[in-house]
Protein backbone atom coordinates (compact mmCIF):
# COMPACT_ATOMS: atom_id res chain seq x y z
CA UNK A 1 0.00 0.00 0.00
CA UNK A 2 3.13 2.19 0.81
CA UNK A 3 4.21 1.28 -2.26
CA UNK A 4 1.68 2.84 -4.21
CA UNK A 5 1.52 5.93 -2.66
CA UNK A 6 5.14 6.45 -3.07
CA UNK A 7 4.75 5.29 -6.59
CA UNK A 8 1.69 7.58 -7.24
CA UNK A 9 3.59 10.64 -5.73
CA UNK A 10 7.05 10.04 -8.26
CA UNK A 11 4.36 9.69 -11.25
CA UNK A 12 3.10 13.33 -10.00
CA UNK A 13 5.88 14.46 -9.43
CA UNK A 14 6.93 13.63 -12.86
CA UNK A 15 3.96 15.01 -14.65
CA UNK A 16 4.76 18.62 -13.07
CA UNK A 17 8.16 18.09 -13.37
CA UNK A 18 6.91 17.60 -17.33
CA UNK A 19 4.86 20.67 -17.11
CA UNK A 20 7.64 22.93 -16.01
CA UNK A 21 9.68 21.80 -18.11
CA UNK A 22 7.50 22.27 -21.00
CA UNK A 23 6.47 25.80 -19.18
CA UNK A 24 10.22 27.03 -19.01
CA UNK A 25 10.67 25.87 -22.63
CA UNK A 26 7.60 27.75 -23.96
CA UNK A 27 8.88 31.10 -21.74
CA UNK A 28 12.40 30.44 -23.29
CA UNK A 29 10.97 29.98 -26.65
CA UNK A 30 8.57 33.34 -26.26
CA UNK A 31 11.63 35.29 -24.72
CA UNK A 32 13.87 34.18 -27.67
CA UNK A 33 11.04 35.31 -29.78
CA UNK A 34 10.50 38.90 -28.81
CA UNK A 35 14.15 39.46 -28.03
CA UNK A 36 15.64 38.06 -31.22
CA UNK A 37 12.76 37.73 -33.87
CA UNK A 38 10.22 40.41 -33.06
CA UNK A 39 12.80 42.57 -31.45
CA UNK A 40 12.72 45.44 -34.20
CA UNK A 41 8.75 45.54 -34.03
CA UNK A 42 8.74 45.89 -29.96
CA UNK A 43 11.69 48.23 -30.03
CA UNK A 44 9.80 50.63 -32.67
CA UNK A 45 6.71 50.19 -30.55
CA UNK A 46 8.61 51.52 -27.71
CA UNK A 47 9.94 54.61 -29.43
CA UNK A 48 6.50 55.52 -30.87
CA UNK A 49 4.86 55.71 -27.46
CA UNK A 50 8.43 56.77 -25.72
CA UNK A 51 9.69 58.96 -28.32
CA UNK A 52 7.76 61.88 -30.39
CA UNK A 53 9.24 62.81 -33.93
CA UNK A 54 8.42 66.04 -35.37
CA UNK A 55 8.61 67.52 -38.99
CA UNK A 56 11.01 70.69 -39.26
CA UNK A 57 9.51 72.38 -41.90
CA UNK A 58 12.78 73.70 -44.65
CA UNK A 59 12.44 77.24 -45.12
CA UNK A 60 11.32 78.19 -48.60
CA UNK A 61 13.68 79.46 -51.27
CA UNK A 62 13.74 83.07 -51.93
CA UNK A 63 12.47 84.37 -55.74
CA UNK A 64 14.20 87.02 -57.00
CA UNK A 65 13.12 89.66 -60.71
CA UNK A 66 16.24 89.76 -62.95
CA UNK A 67 18.14 92.83 -60.94
CA UNK A 68 17.91 90.95 -58.13
CA UNK A 69 14.90 92.74 -56.53
CA UNK A 70 13.60 90.30 -53.89
CA UNK A 71 9.88 89.23 -54.72
CA UNK A 72 9.60 86.00 -52.46
CA UNK A 73 11.27 85.06 -49.52
CA UNK A 74 10.34 83.55 -45.75
CA UNK A 75 9.57 85.78 -42.80
CA UNK A 76 8.22 85.05 -39.18
CA UNK A 77 4.34 85.53 -38.94
CA UNK A 78 2.02 84.01 -35.79
CA UNK A 79 -0.20 81.99 -35.98
CA UNK A 80 -3.16 82.33 -32.83
CA UNK A 81 -4.30 79.53 -31.30
CA UNK A 82 -6.50 78.49 -28.66
CA UNK A 83 -5.95 75.25 -25.53
CA UNK A 84 -10.19 74.57 -25.10
CA UNK A 85 -8.65 72.66 -21.62
CA UNK A 86 -8.14 76.04 -20.44
CA UNK A 87 -10.86 78.26 -21.40
CA UNK A 88 -13.50 78.75 -18.38
CA UNK A 89 -16.31 80.22 -20.36
CA UNK A 90 -16.51 79.40 -24.15
CA UNK A 91 -19.33 81.73 -24.77
CA UNK A 92 -17.60 85.42 -23.25
CA UNK A 93 -14.03 83.90 -25.13
CA UNK A 94 -16.04 83.73 -28.70
CA UNK A 95 -17.77 87.15 -28.24
CA UNK A 96 -14.78 88.68 -27.84
CA UNK A 97 -12.37 86.70 -30.17
CA UNK A 98 -15.34 86.70 -33.22
CA UNK A 99 -14.97 90.60 -34.48
CA UNK A 100 -10.75 89.90 -34.59
CA UNK A 101 -11.41 86.77 -36.63
CA UNK A 102 -14.23 88.18 -38.27
CA UNK A 103 -16.11 84.94 -37.92
CA UNK A 104 -19.57 83.50 -36.45
CA UNK A 105 -20.01 83.44 -33.09
CA UNK A 106 -21.78 80.40 -32.28
CA UNK A 107 -19.50 78.34 -34.38
CA UNK A 108 -16.25 79.77 -32.49
CA UNK A 109 -17.71 79.14 -29.36
CA UNK A 110 -18.19 75.28 -30.49
CA UNK A 111 -14.94 75.32 -31.38
CA UNK A 112 -13.77 76.52 -27.80
CA UNK A 113 -15.72 74.06 -26.11
CA UNK A 114 -14.29 70.96 -28.17
CA UNK A 115 -12.12 68.65 -25.92
CA UNK A 116 -8.81 69.11 -28.20
CA UNK A 117 -6.03 70.64 -26.81
CA UNK A 118 -5.08 72.54 -29.89
CA UNK A 119 -7.37 74.57 -32.23
CA UNK A 120 -5.97 77.10 -34.91
CA UNK A 121 -8.18 80.21 -35.00
CA UNK A 122 -5.99 82.28 -37.61
CA UNK A 123 -2.51 81.25 -39.59
CA UNK A 124 -0.05 83.47 -40.55
CA UNK A 125 -0.70 87.01 -38.44
CA UNK A 126 1.30 89.71 -39.24
CA UNK A 127 2.74 90.83 -35.31
CA UNK A 128 0.72 94.18 -35.32
CA UNK A 129 -2.38 92.03 -35.56
CA UNK A 130 -1.08 89.46 -33.45
CA UNK A 131 -0.85 91.95 -30.75
CA UNK A 132 -4.47 92.78 -30.93
CA UNK A 133 -4.97 89.12 -30.35
CA UNK A 134 -2.55 89.37 -27.13
CA UNK A 135 -4.02 92.40 -25.97
CA UNK A 136 -7.74 90.13 -25.28
CA UNK A 137 -5.50 88.70 -22.37
CA UNK A 138 -7.81 85.46 -22.78
CA UNK A 139 -6.39 82.24 -20.44
CA UNK A 140 -6.10 79.63 -23.36
CA UNK A 141 -5.41 81.82 -26.36
CA UNK A 142 -1.85 82.31 -27.42
CA UNK A 143 0.42 83.00 -30.44
CA UNK A 144 2.79 80.55 -31.60
CA UNK A 145 5.66 82.22 -34.37
CA UNK A 146 6.17 80.04 -37.54
CA UNK A 147 7.72 80.61 -40.83
CA UNK A 148 5.69 81.59 -43.72
CA UNK A 149 5.91 82.82 -47.23
CA UNK A 150 6.14 87.09 -47.21
CA UNK A 151 6.05 89.01 -50.63
CA UNK A 152 7.87 92.22 -49.85
CA UNK A 153 5.85 93.98 -52.95
CA UNK A 154 2.08 93.08 -51.69
CA UNK A 155 0.11 92.91 -55.36
CA UNK A 156 3.27 93.40 -57.19
CA UNK A 157 2.85 90.53 -59.87
CA UNK A 158 0.62 88.59 -57.63
CA UNK A 159 -0.66 86.66 -60.76
CA UNK A 160 2.50 85.88 -62.42
CA UNK A 161 4.15 84.65 -58.56
CA UNK A 162 1.21 83.06 -57.05
CA UNK A 163 0.87 81.59 -53.67
CA UNK A 164 1.49 78.93 -51.42
CA UNK A 165 -0.68 77.37 -48.88
CA UNK A 166 -0.87 76.91 -44.89
CA UNK A 167 1.57 74.10 -45.61
CA UNK A 168 4.05 76.42 -47.51
CA UNK A 169 3.26 74.29 -50.80
CA UNK A 170 2.92 76.35 -54.02
CA UNK A 171 -0.78 76.40 -55.28
CA UNK A 172 -0.48 78.55 -58.22
CA UNK A 173 2.19 80.92 -60.29
CA UNK A 174 5.90 80.45 -60.16
CA UNK A 175 5.01 79.17 -56.42
CA UNK A 176 3.33 76.17 -58.30
CA UNK A 177 5.63 75.65 -61.41
CA UNK A 178 8.49 75.80 -59.39
CA UNK A 179 7.35 73.95 -55.84
CA UNK A 180 9.79 71.11 -56.05
CA UNK A 181 12.93 73.27 -56.35
CA UNK A 182 11.89 76.25 -53.78
CA UNK A 183 10.06 73.76 -51.43
CA UNK A 184 13.25 72.01 -49.87
CA UNK A 185 13.75 69.02 -47.46
CA UNK A 186 12.11 68.61 -44.52
CA UNK A 187 14.06 68.07 -41.26
CA UNK A 188 13.03 65.87 -38.49
CA UNK A 189 13.46 66.58 -34.67
CA UNK A 190 12.46 63.74 -32.02
CA UNK A 191 11.90 64.15 -27.86
CA UNK A 192 10.77 61.66 -25.62
CA UNK A 193 7.06 62.27 -24.57
CA UNK A 194 5.42 61.27 -20.42
CA UNK A 195 2.44 58.86 -20.64
CA UNK A 196 -0.09 61.51 -21.51
CA UNK A 197 2.23 62.16 -25.19
CA UNK A 198 3.77 65.15 -23.46
CA UNK A 199 7.08 66.47 -24.07
CA UNK A 200 9.91 65.81 -22.03
CA UNK A 201 12.22 68.98 -21.41
CA UNK A 202 15.35 68.75 -22.60
CA UNK A 203 15.09 65.80 -24.17
CA UNK A 204 14.90 67.30 -27.60
CA UNK A 205 17.37 65.81 -30.08
CA UNK A 206 17.36 66.83 -34.02
CA UNK A 207 18.05 63.53 -36.10
CA UNK A 208 17.39 65.44 -40.23
CA UNK A 209 18.21 68.45 -40.69
CA UNK A 210 16.33 70.50 -42.92
CA UNK A 211 17.26 71.39 -46.31
CA UNK A 212 16.30 74.98 -47.44
CA UNK A 213 15.16 75.55 -50.88
CA UNK A 214 16.74 76.62 -54.05
CA UNK A 215 16.10 80.09 -55.03
CA UNK A 216 14.91 81.31 -58.37
CA UNK A 217 15.52 84.39 -60.51
CA UNK A 218 12.56 85.38 -62.81
CA UNK A 219 12.84 87.49 -66.19
CA UNK A 220 10.69 90.01 -64.81
CA UNK A 221 11.92 93.72 -63.88
CA UNK A 222 9.79 94.87 -61.20
CA UNK A 223 10.13 98.58 -62.37
CA UNK A 224 8.36 97.52 -65.86
CA UNK A 225 5.99 95.44 -63.89
CA UNK A 226 5.18 98.67 -61.66
CA UNK A 227 4.93 100.81 -64.67
CA UNK A 228 2.88 98.32 -66.39
CA UNK A 229 0.13 97.58 -63.42
CA UNK A 230 0.05 101.56 -62.58
CA UNK A 231 -1.29 102.47 -66.09
CA UNK A 232 -3.14 99.30 -66.29
CA UNK A 233 -5.13 100.36 -62.96
CA UNK A 234 -5.02 104.09 -64.52
CA UNK A 235 -7.22 103.30 -67.48
CA UNK A 236 -9.29 100.47 -65.86
CA UNK A 237 -10.36 103.01 -63.29
CA UNK A 238 -10.76 105.61 -65.59
CA UNK A 239 -13.13 103.53 -67.76
CA UNK A 240 -14.62 101.67 -64.73
CA UNK A 241 -13.85 98.25 -66.75
CA UNK A 242 -14.34 94.64 -65.72
CA UNK A 243 -10.27 94.07 -65.43
CA UNK A 244 -7.53 94.08 -68.02
CA UNK A 245 -3.89 92.69 -68.84
CA UNK A 246 -0.55 93.97 -69.69
CA UNK A 247 2.28 90.87 -71.15
CA UNK A 248 5.70 92.59 -72.05
CA UNK A 249 8.17 90.31 -73.82
CA UNK A 250 11.56 90.97 -74.94
CA UNK A 251 10.97 89.95 -78.67
CA UNK A 252 14.20 88.52 -79.49
CA UNK A 253 14.57 86.06 -75.94
CA UNK A 254 11.26 85.78 -75.45
CA UNK A 255 11.97 87.00 -71.67
CA UNK A 256 8.51 88.11 -69.75
CA UNK A 257 9.48 91.25 -68.56
CA UNK A 258 6.18 92.42 -66.36
CA UNK A 259 2.81 90.46 -66.79
CA UNK A 260 -0.14 92.16 -64.97
CA UNK A 261 -3.81 91.04 -64.18
CA UNK A 262 -6.90 93.23 -62.85
CA UNK A 263 -8.48 92.31 -60.35
CA UNK A 264 -5.65 91.42 -58.75
CA UNK A 265 -4.59 89.88 -55.21
CA UNK A 266 -2.33 90.37 -52.12
CA UNK A 267 -0.52 86.49 -52.17
CA UNK A 268 0.33 87.79 -48.45
CA UNK A 269 -2.84 86.77 -47.40
CA UNK A 270 -4.45 82.97 -47.60
CA UNK A 271 -8.30 83.60 -47.63
CA UNK A 272 -10.49 85.89 -48.49
CA UNK A 273 -9.90 86.57 -52.70
CA UNK A 274 -12.50 84.62 -54.81
CA UNK A 275 -10.87 81.86 -56.93
CA UNK A 276 -11.37 83.48 -59.96
CA UNK A 277 -9.59 86.69 -59.12
CA UNK A 278 -6.23 84.71 -58.53
CA UNK A 279 -6.73 82.87 -62.60
CA UNK A 280 -3.51 83.82 -64.61
CA UNK A 281 -5.51 85.67 -67.60
CA UNK A 282 -2.79 86.11 -69.82
CA UNK A 283 -2.29 82.27 -70.19
CA UNK A 284 -5.00 80.51 -68.68
CA UNK A 285 -8.03 82.63 -70.50
CA UNK A 286 -8.90 82.44 -73.97
CA UNK A 287 -10.38 85.47 -76.21
CA UNK A 288 -11.59 86.41 -79.26
CA UNK A 289 -8.98 88.30 -80.26
CA UNK A 290 -10.28 91.03 -83.02
CA UNK A 291 -8.34 92.89 -85.51
CA UNK A 292 -5.33 92.19 -83.96
CA UNK A 293 -5.60 88.42 -85.67
CA UNK A 294 -4.89 90.68 -89.14
CA UNK A 295 -1.73 89.96 -88.73
CA UNK A 296 -2.44 86.24 -89.10
CA UNK A 297 -4.55 87.16 -92.62
CA UNK A 298 -1.94 89.56 -93.61
CA UNK A 299 1.06 86.91 -93.59
CA UNK A 300 -0.88 84.20 -95.06
CA UNK A 301 -1.59 86.71 -98.22
CA UNK A 302 2.50 87.72 -98.20
CA UNK A 303 3.35 83.85 -98.06
CA UNK A 304 1.00 83.35 -100.78
CA UNK A 305 3.00 85.70 -102.77
CA UNK A 306 0.55 88.68 -102.78
CA UNK A 307 1.58 92.44 -102.86
CA UNK A 308 1.18 95.11 -100.17
CA UNK A 309 -0.48 96.57 -102.96
CA UNK A 310 -3.07 94.51 -103.98
CA UNK A 311 -6.26 95.05 -104.58
CA UNK A 312 -8.96 93.17 -102.47
CA UNK A 313 -12.09 95.05 -102.58
CA UNK A 314 -14.53 98.41 -102.36
CA UNK A 315 -15.33 98.52 -98.80
CA UNK A 316 -18.93 100.12 -98.86
CA UNK A 317 -19.31 99.59 -94.46
CA UNK A 318 -21.11 96.13 -94.90
CA UNK A 319 -21.06 93.23 -97.13
CA UNK A 320 -22.49 89.65 -96.93
CA UNK A 321 -19.01 87.63 -97.37
CA UNK A 322 -19.30 83.79 -96.53
CA UNK A 323 -23.03 83.52 -96.07
CA UNK A 324 -22.80 86.41 -93.46
CA UNK A 325 -22.82 90.24 -92.71
CA UNK A 326 -20.13 91.88 -91.88
CA UNK A 327 -19.77 95.33 -90.90
CA UNK A 328 -16.87 98.02 -90.58
CA UNK A 329 -17.91 99.42 -87.40
CA UNK A 330 -15.84 102.39 -86.64
CA UNK A 331 -16.80 103.85 -90.45
CA UNK A 332 -20.54 102.45 -90.87
CA UNK A 333 -21.17 106.33 -90.75
CA UNK A 334 -18.64 107.10 -93.28
CA UNK A 335 -20.00 104.92 -95.67
CA UNK A 336 -16.95 102.36 -95.99
CA UNK A 337 -12.89 102.54 -96.18
CA UNK A 338 -13.76 103.20 -100.23
CA UNK A 339 -10.38 100.90 -102.07
CA UNK A 340 -8.44 99.03 -100.07
CA UNK A 341 -5.54 96.93 -100.92
CA UNK A 342 -3.69 94.63 -98.67
CA UNK A 343 -1.96 97.36 -96.63
CA UNK A 344 -4.57 99.13 -96.06
CA UNK A 345 -6.64 96.20 -95.18
CA UNK A 346 -4.54 96.26 -91.89
CA UNK A 347 -3.49 100.02 -91.48
CA UNK A 348 -7.48 101.13 -92.02
CA UNK A 349 -8.82 97.59 -90.14
CA UNK A 350 -11.36 97.03 -92.12
CA UNK A 351 -13.13 93.98 -90.91
CA UNK A 352 -14.97 93.48 -94.99
CA UNK A 353 -11.12 93.26 -96.94
CA UNK A 354 -10.12 90.96 -94.23
CA UNK A 355 -13.25 88.44 -94.70
CA UNK A 356 -13.23 88.26 -98.26
CA UNK A 357 -9.33 87.42 -98.30
CA UNK A 358 -9.70 85.33 -96.19
CA UNK A 359 -12.06 83.40 -98.30
CA UNK A 360 -10.03 83.91 -101.08
CA UNK A 361 -6.84 82.58 -99.67
CA UNK A 362 -8.87 79.64 -97.88
CA UNK A 363 -8.91 77.88 -94.87
CA UNK A 364 -5.68 75.34 -94.89
CA UNK A 365 -3.36 78.85 -95.88
CA UNK A 366 -5.27 80.43 -93.13
CA UNK A 367 -4.62 77.49 -90.38
CA UNK A 368 -1.19 76.97 -91.36
CA UNK A 369 -0.24 80.66 -91.09
CA UNK A 370 -1.93 80.67 -87.97
CA UNK A 371 0.15 77.86 -86.63
CA UNK A 372 3.32 79.07 -88.09
CA UNK A 373 2.96 82.08 -85.53
CA UNK A 374 2.06 79.82 -82.56
CA UNK A 375 -1.47 79.68 -82.43
CA UNK A 376 -3.14 76.99 -81.41
CA UNK A 377 -0.47 75.47 -79.54
CA UNK A 378 1.35 75.86 -75.92
CA UNK A 379 4.02 78.41 -75.61
CA UNK A 380 5.50 76.38 -73.21
CA UNK A 381 6.21 79.50 -70.86
CA UNK A 382 6.97 77.64 -68.01
CA UNK A 383 3.69 79.14 -66.35
CA UNK A 384 0.78 76.17 -64.89
CA UNK A 385 -2.57 75.82 -66.22
CA UNK A 386 -1.75 77.46 -69.60
CA UNK A 387 -4.08 77.14 -72.26
CA UNK A 388 -3.23 75.66 -75.69
CA UNK A 389 -6.37 77.38 -77.34
CA UNK A 390 -6.43 74.55 -79.64
CA UNK A 391 -7.66 75.42 -83.16
CA UNK A 392 -9.95 72.48 -84.86
CA UNK A 393 -8.88 71.59 -88.45
CA UNK A 394 -8.70 73.39 -91.16
CA UNK A 395 -10.82 70.65 -92.90
CA UNK A 396 -13.89 71.78 -90.80
CA UNK A 397 -13.85 75.05 -91.52
CA UNK A 398 -16.96 76.50 -93.89
CA UNK A 399 -16.60 79.57 -95.47
CA UNK A 400 -18.92 81.75 -93.09
CA UNK A 401 -16.33 80.25 -90.19
CA UNK A 402 -13.11 81.27 -92.59
CA UNK A 403 -14.68 84.53 -92.83
CA UNK A 404 -14.92 85.41 -89.48
CA UNK A 405 -11.34 84.35 -88.49
CA UNK A 406 -10.07 86.43 -91.16
CA UNK A 407 -10.81 89.59 -88.63
CA UNK A 408 -10.30 87.89 -85.51
CA UNK A 409 -13.76 86.20 -84.65
CA UNK A 410 -14.56 82.95 -83.80
CA UNK A 411 -11.55 81.98 -83.04
CA UNK A 412 -9.69 81.90 -79.82
CA UNK A 413 -6.02 83.10 -78.76
CA UNK A 414 -4.52 83.61 -74.72
CA UNK A 415 -3.17 86.86 -74.43
CA UNK A 416 0.78 85.29 -74.31
CA UNK A 417 0.27 83.56 -77.72
CA UNK A 418 -0.74 86.78 -79.35
CA UNK A 419 2.16 88.92 -77.42
CA UNK A 420 4.31 85.93 -78.97
CA UNK A 421 2.99 86.40 -82.49
CA UNK A 422 3.69 90.18 -82.44
CA UNK A 423 7.39 89.17 -81.65
CA UNK A 424 8.15 86.85 -84.36
CA UNK A 425 7.07 90.51 -86.66
CA UNK A 426 9.52 92.81 -84.16
CA UNK A 427 12.34 89.97 -84.59
CA UNK A 428 12.34 89.46 -87.87
CA UNK A 429 10.69 86.04 -88.16
CA UNK A 430 11.68 83.93 -85.03
CA UNK A 431 9.30 82.03 -83.03
CA UNK A 432 10.86 82.77 -79.19
CA UNK A 433 9.45 80.39 -76.23
CA UNK A 434 8.33 82.81 -73.67
CA UNK A 435 10.05 82.53 -70.38
CA UNK A 436 9.79 83.40 -67.07
CA UNK A 437 13.34 81.78 -65.15
CA UNK A 438 16.26 83.58 -65.60
CA UNK A 439 17.97 81.15 -63.68
CA UNK A 440 18.25 79.43 -60.52
CA UNK A 441 20.01 77.47 -58.00
CA UNK A 442 19.05 74.28 -56.38
CA UNK A 443 19.88 73.21 -53.05
CA UNK A 444 22.72 71.20 -53.70
CA UNK A 445 24.27 74.44 -55.41
CA UNK A 446 24.34 73.52 -58.95
CA UNK A 447 23.03 76.04 -61.66
CA UNK A 448 19.73 75.29 -63.89
CA UNK A 449 20.06 78.07 -66.57
CA UNK A 450 16.45 79.66 -68.17
CA UNK A 451 18.05 79.89 -71.74
CA UNK A 452 15.46 78.80 -74.54
CA UNK A 453 15.66 78.45 -78.77
CA UNK A 454 13.64 79.72 -81.17
CA UNK A 455 13.45 78.69 -84.61
CA UNK A 456 12.62 81.18 -87.75
CA UNK A 457 8.94 80.90 -89.31
CA UNK A 458 9.17 83.65 -91.96
CA UNK A 459 11.69 84.71 -94.39
CA UNK A 460 13.16 87.90 -93.09
CA UNK A 461 11.59 89.79 -95.98
CA UNK A 462 8.13 88.99 -94.89
CA UNK A 463 8.98 90.06 -91.45
CA UNK A 464 10.45 93.28 -92.95
CA UNK A 465 7.45 94.08 -94.84
CA UNK A 466 4.77 93.22 -91.66
CA UNK A 467 7.06 95.67 -89.53
CA UNK A 468 6.50 98.66 -91.93
CA UNK A 469 2.60 97.94 -91.90
CA UNK A 470 2.09 97.97 -88.04
CA UNK A 471 4.29 101.06 -88.09
CA UNK A 472 2.01 102.51 -90.86
CA UNK A 473 -0.77 101.28 -88.09
CA UNK A 474 0.28 103.88 -85.66
CA UNK A 475 2.19 106.58 -88.18
CA UNK A 476 -1.47 107.13 -89.89
CA UNK A 477 -4.11 104.43 -89.24
CA UNK A 478 -6.11 103.35 -86.31
CA UNK A 479 -3.60 102.99 -84.01
CA UNK A 480 -2.45 106.80 -84.21
CA UNK A 481 -2.97 106.97 -80.12
CA UNK A 482 -0.08 104.75 -78.95
CA UNK A 483 2.39 107.43 -81.56
CA UNK A 484 5.52 108.76 -79.69
CA UNK A 485 7.54 111.99 -80.30
CA UNK A 486 10.78 110.68 -81.88
CA UNK A 487 10.00 107.33 -81.65
CA UNK A 488 8.62 104.94 -84.02
CA UNK A 489 5.81 102.39 -82.51
CA UNK A 490 4.48 99.30 -84.61
CA UNK A 491 1.07 97.70 -83.46
CA UNK A 492 -2.60 96.77 -84.18
CA UNK A 493 -5.81 97.74 -82.51
CA UNK A 494 -8.42 95.15 -81.60
CA UNK A 495 -11.75 95.65 -80.24
CA UNK A 496 -13.73 92.47 -80.30
CA UNK A 497 -17.63 91.80 -79.01
CA UNK A 498 -17.89 89.50 -76.00
CA UNK A 499 -19.78 86.50 -76.84
CA UNK A 500 -23.26 86.21 -74.58
CA UNK A 501 -23.86 83.54 -72.30
CA UNK A 502 -27.60 83.13 -74.51
CA UNK A 503 -25.12 82.73 -77.71
CA UNK A 504 -24.31 85.57 -80.34
CA UNK A 505 -22.85 88.56 -79.56
CA UNK A 506 -22.88 91.41 -77.50
CA UNK A 507 -23.61 94.89 -78.49
CA UNK A 508 -22.32 96.75 -75.74
CA UNK A 509 -19.56 94.50 -73.91
CA UNK A 510 -16.35 93.83 -75.45
CA UNK A 511 -12.37 93.90 -75.02
CA UNK A 512 -10.69 96.67 -76.34
CA UNK A 513 -7.11 95.97 -77.38
CA UNK A 514 -3.54 96.87 -78.51
CA UNK A 515 -0.55 94.63 -79.46
CA UNK A 516 2.68 96.15 -80.50
CA UNK A 517 6.42 96.52 -80.50
CA UNK A 518 8.93 99.74 -79.80
CA UNK A 519 11.65 101.07 -81.21
CA UNK A 520 9.66 99.94 -84.68
CA UNK A 521 12.95 99.90 -85.91
CA UNK A 522 15.26 97.87 -83.30
CA UNK A 523 12.35 96.49 -81.43
CA UNK A 524 13.65 96.40 -77.58
CA UNK A 525 9.95 95.76 -76.34
CA UNK A 526 6.22 93.61 -77.31
CA UNK A 527 3.47 94.48 -75.06
CA UNK A 528 -0.28 93.40 -75.40
CA UNK A 529 -2.75 95.36 -73.42
CA UNK A 530 -6.17 94.33 -73.12
CA UNK A 531 -9.17 96.24 -71.54
CA UNK A 532 -12.10 93.98 -70.51
CA UNK A 533 -15.71 95.49 -71.01
CA UNK A 534 -14.63 99.48 -70.81
CA UNK A 535 -17.38 102.11 -70.28
CA UNK A 536 -18.00 105.04 -72.64
CA UNK A 537 -14.73 104.48 -74.75
CA UNK A 538 -14.71 100.90 -76.35
CA UNK A 539 -12.52 100.88 -79.51
CA UNK A 540 -8.94 99.67 -78.86
CA UNK A 541 -7.92 102.33 -80.35
CA UNK A 542 -8.73 104.88 -78.07
CA UNK A 543 -8.63 102.65 -74.99
CA UNK A 544 -6.23 100.66 -75.27
CA UNK A 545 -3.55 101.82 -77.40
CA UNK A 546 -2.88 105.21 -74.95
CA UNK A 547 -2.05 102.27 -72.24
CA UNK A 548 0.70 101.03 -74.42
CA UNK A 549 2.14 104.62 -75.19
CA UNK A 550 2.19 105.50 -71.20
CA UNK A 551 3.71 102.27 -70.57
CA UNK A 552 6.11 102.20 -73.22
CA UNK A 553 7.28 105.84 -72.93
CA UNK A 554 8.07 105.18 -69.05
CA UNK A 555 10.10 102.06 -69.93
CA UNK A 556 11.89 102.54 -72.65
CA UNK A 557 12.89 105.78 -70.67
CA UNK A 558 13.84 103.35 -67.77
CA UNK A 559 15.61 101.16 -70.45
CA UNK A 560 17.90 103.74 -71.21
CA UNK A 561 16.70 103.36 -74.79
CA UNK A 562 14.86 106.62 -75.35
CA UNK A 563 16.75 110.02 -74.66
CA UNK A 564 15.86 111.43 -71.37
CA UNK A 565 13.62 114.63 -73.60
CA UNK A 566 12.09 112.25 -75.96
CA UNK A 567 8.93 112.21 -74.47
CA UNK A 568 7.97 116.05 -72.90
CA UNK A 569 4.93 116.38 -72.48
CA UNK A 570 2.78 120.04 -72.72
CA UNK A 571 1.10 119.79 -69.05
CA UNK A 572 -2.82 120.28 -69.81
CA UNK A 573 -4.12 123.65 -68.60
CA UNK A 574 -0.56 125.14 -68.33
CA UNK A 575 2.59 126.09 -70.85
CA UNK A 576 5.06 123.81 -68.65
CA UNK A 577 6.35 120.18 -69.87
CA UNK A 578 6.40 117.37 -67.74
CA UNK A 579 8.53 114.92 -68.71
CA UNK A 580 7.71 111.20 -67.98
CA UNK A 581 10.42 109.20 -66.05
CA UNK A 582 9.76 105.19 -64.44
CA UNK A 583 8.93 104.71 -60.82
CA UNK A 584 9.71 101.69 -58.92
CA UNK A 585 7.38 99.02 -58.08
CA UNK A 586 5.11 100.16 -55.16
CA UNK A 587 6.16 98.83 -51.59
Amino acid sequence: MRYLRVATTRARLSQWGALFSLAFVLLAGRLVYLQLIRHGFYEGLAVRYQWHNEEIPPPRGAIYDRNGSLLATVGELQTVFADPALIDDPQAAAARLAPLLDTDRARLMTRLASDRRFVVLKRFVPETEAQRFRALDLIGVRTLPVQARVYPHGRLAAHLLGKVDWRQRGISGIERAFDDLLHGTAGRVQGEVDARRRPIPGTARTTEEAVPGGTLALTIDSVLQGIAEEELRKKVEETHARGGMVVMLEPRTGDILALACLPDFDPNRLAGEPPEVMVNQAVSNTFEPGSTFKLVTLTAALLDGMSLDTFITTCHAEAMVGGRRVQCRPVKHKGGHGRINLRSMVVESCNIAAAQLAVRLGPEKMWRAARLLGFGASTHSGLPWESTAPMDDWTKWIPVRTANVGFGQGIAVTGMQLVRAYSVVANGGLLVQPRVMHHATRPDGTMLDGAIESRRVLPPQIAKQLRAVFTAVVSEGTGHAAKMEGILVGGKTGTAQKQEATGGYSKSAVRASFVGFVPAGDPQLSMLVVVDEPHGQQYGGEVAAPVFKAIAQRALLYLGVAPPGAFALRAQGTGQTASLTATAPPR
